[in-house]
């Protein structure tokens, strides 16, 4: 009864501390997307060199795979798969034309779809 009391008395304070601990949480969550939206760039990247092009779905499933093992499991809790795909949609949109313009990632990426297609040959003229 006298915590309910308190409250009463002092409902003002208790709204602003309230406000603030959001607050704090928002922040922190916001700068979780931040790690995770270069942890997902990283991911996309790596996906598309070992994958190559026309694979999506299976791309998509590896990164999200990835990702899932990546993130600390407190911040699993609360991004769900459909809000994961969402991020990585978005970040993918970015990384294609960072992709484009930067040379170097561009290579990257073309040495590893060149392995995957020469592996694919040599399985289908091993059988």
């Amino acid at each position: 009864m006298a915590i309910l009391n308190f409250i009463a008395g002092n409902w003002d304070s208790v709204l602003i501390i309230l406000c603030a601990i959001g607050l704090v949480v928002g922040l922190i969550a916001k700068g979780q997307y931040a790690i995770l939206n270069k942890i997902i760039l990283a991911l996309v990247t790596e996906a598309e060199k070992e994958f190559g092009g026309g694979t999506g779905k299976m791309k998509l499933a590896a990164v999200v795979g990835w990702v899932y093992d990546k993130i600390p499991s407190l911040i699993r809790r609360f991004i769900s798969l459909e809000k994961l795909e969402s991020l990585i949609d978005k970040v993918l949109k970015d990384a294609k034309a960072m992709w484009e313009t930067n040379p170097d990632i561009k290579a990257y990426i073309s040495s590893g779809a060149a392995k995957a297609v020469a592996a694919s040959e040599s399985q289908e003229e091993s059988v």
